[in-house]
């Protein structure tokens, strides 16, 4: 598992190539999990990783306050070294130098939640061990109580930001398809999503094939999990090929209190759900076909395309959303934009906010469909560029806008 932050929660105010891996040579989890109840994020865990590392030392993260132990053909192993282990195996069987482990999970897992008897685990929460990876596969079962599922990521898709999955009474699935994709809803028993948003997220997946190229799967999986309802956030997590929104996305009514001190006063529930639905999609291609040296790669631009799906629909909740990104500009860092990671604080809100902005007044100028097409003529040439691959891509395109670009990037500000 490789640490990032791909998720898009909705609080300011208060998800190299994905088939880059060699399957041969990707760590692979056999993972039997069991809640201990369906009132805590607490599980029994017992497994198996299968790897051939080229002779590399490979290095495990395991969950502080958890009980895993470990062995290797029968025999403990510490797998504690700060350096990591050797991992001999036989490329031909690698299964033979597998690692298996047993424990619990410690109480208290970041990103993972329960609540009248549904419980979910998200991207980077790590209730299981894992070596330090750029992908790996997972198959992964369940002990569960008799009328409950799971649903989770396909295991053979790719992740690279750990497990994801959700625990409770579903109703049958839905499956449904477009030009490209299958897609299949699973929501619990008592939850009923408002199925203009199922239309919406297809069709927006159908436009991002169209403007940035196809994925390594096809059949895309949907839930809606009891995620922040005190808060009521809108909110989605993408793992592999499985998207976990919270239920305020597809139906239920988001507390928009937070809004007001930006001077929106209108119901902007549907545009807020649009605008979260379509930056999480877009992170099936951002954070995992595409990656990027500064934050605003990552999550700027699912944020700004999240925005302009929403002005496609209606321009005028598009103008009143675009206060929220203007007012993050202006209390967020100031100083140019560009060449800063992904992190914390200030450079949360660069990455999240003031990329996005900058986007969003070049598209403004100059067209958003011109901007997208900018963007995906950069990944198409570098799957993981850093700014000067954006300014040069610009200036060749635009020659004659270069003024308007500095700006909006503050470029040679302090």
């Amino acid at each position: 598992m490789r640490p990032t932050n791909t998720f898009f929660l909705f609080g300011l105010l208060l998800s190299a190539s994905a088939s880059g891996a060699d399957t041969k040579t990707t760590p692979r989890f056999d993972l039997r999990i069991k809640p201990l109840s369906m009132d805590e994020p607490r599980f029994a865990i017992s497994g198996s990783i299968s790897y051939c590392a080229d002779d590399r030392k490979v290095s495990f993260f395991v969950p502080r306050r958890s009980t895993f132990s470990f062995t290797r053909n029968g025999v403990p192993l510490d797998v504690s070294p700060n350096d990591g282990i050797d991992w001999p195996c036989d490329k031909r069987h690698a299964d033979a130098g597998a690692v298996r482990f047993q424990g619990m999970s410690p109480e208290g897992i970041r990103k993972c939640g329960a609540s009248h008897n549904e419980v979910f685990c998200l991207n980077n929460s790590v209730p299981n061990p894992e070596v330090m990876a750029d992908w790996s596969l997972y198959r992964i079962r369940f002990d569960l109580p008799g009328g409950y599922g799971a649903l989770v990521p396909d295991s053979s898709v790719e992740l690279n930001t750990g497990i994801q999955f959700q625990i409770a009474k579903f109703r049958p699935a839905q499956n449904r398809k477009t030009k490209r994709f299958a897609f299949e809803y699973r929501f619990p028993s008592d939850f009923h999503p408002t199925e203009a948003y199922l239309v919406f997220l297809e069709e927006t997946m159908e436009g991002y094939s169209d403007l940035l190229g196809d994925l390594p799967f096809k059949k895309i999986k949907v839930g809606a999990i009891r995620r922040d309802e005190k808060r009521g956030e809108i909110s989605g997590s993408p793992s592999g090929n499985l998207l976990l929104f919270s239920r305020t996305a597809f139906h239920d009514k988001p507390n928009l209190e937070g809004l007001r001190s930006v001077g929106i006063d209108g119901d902007v529930s549907d545009a807020l759900r649009k605008m979260v639905i379509a930056h999480e999609l877009s992170h099936f291609w951002f954070s995992r076909t595409f990656m990027g040296k500064d934050g605003w790669m990552v999550e700027g631009i699912p944020n700004y395309l999240g925005l302009v799906a929403v002005r496609k629909g209606s321009p005028k909740d598009y103008a009143e959303l675009r206060k929220l990104y203007e007012y993050a500009d202006a209390r967020g860092p100031q100083g140019a934009i560009p060449n800063h990671p992904f992190g914390d604080g200030p450079l949360y809100v660069r990455a999240y906010y003031q990329g996005a902005f900058a986007l969003v007044k070049l598209g403004e100028e100059l067209g958003h469909e011109n901007i997208i097409g900018l963007i995906s003529a950069v990944y198409q040439k570098n799957a993981d560029p850093e700014f000067a691959d954006f300014d040069r891509e610009f200036r060749k395109t635009f020659p004659s806008r270069t003024e308007l670009w500095e700006r909006a990037w503050r470029i040679g500000e302090q």
